[in-house]
């Protein structure tokens, strides 16, 4: 049997296109199709930096900030999970959200919050697949 090469590997690796997506329809806004999807690497880090920098945490104590937390936690997962924003400013887009249907916006953050397992529950779900 032949040997398969590292870098052979590794180009498959990263040709494989291995983002789950889902796409939601949301009633709310008329049944428009959104596509969410996993984070990449590259946009789950600039999550968790806005998620550090953005006020969630207060910096001395380092616990949570419950105001901004129930304000913009769903904006901000819902935001950097949508599949075709790749360069958009999402700050602006989180803005944007924040100021949609709340029902709306619970319907993409459930499903982006499983694609991404970001909370206890979407771990706990994830757990009992």
């Amino acid at each position: 049997m032949a040997q398969t090469s590292k870098k052979s590997v590794l180009a498959a690796a990263l040709a494989h296109i291995d983002l789950k997506t889902e796409t939601v329809t949301v009633p709310e806004w008329g049944g428009a199709e959104i596509v969410l999807s996993e984070m990449s690497g590259a946009t789950r880090g600039a999550y968790e930096a806005a998620i550090a920098t953005m006020g969630f945490y207060d910096p001395e104590t380092g616990k949570p900030n419950e105001v901004k937390f129930r304000q913009l936690f769903r904006p901000v997962v819902v935001a950097y999970s949508l599949a075709d924003t790749e360069g958009q400013l999402r700050e602006d887009l989180i803005n944007q959200l924040a100021g949609k249907n709340p029902k709306a916006l619970d319907r993409l953050f459930v499903v982006a919050d499983r694609l991404n397992l970001l909370s206890g529950q979407a771990h706990e779900e994830a757990a009992k697949n």
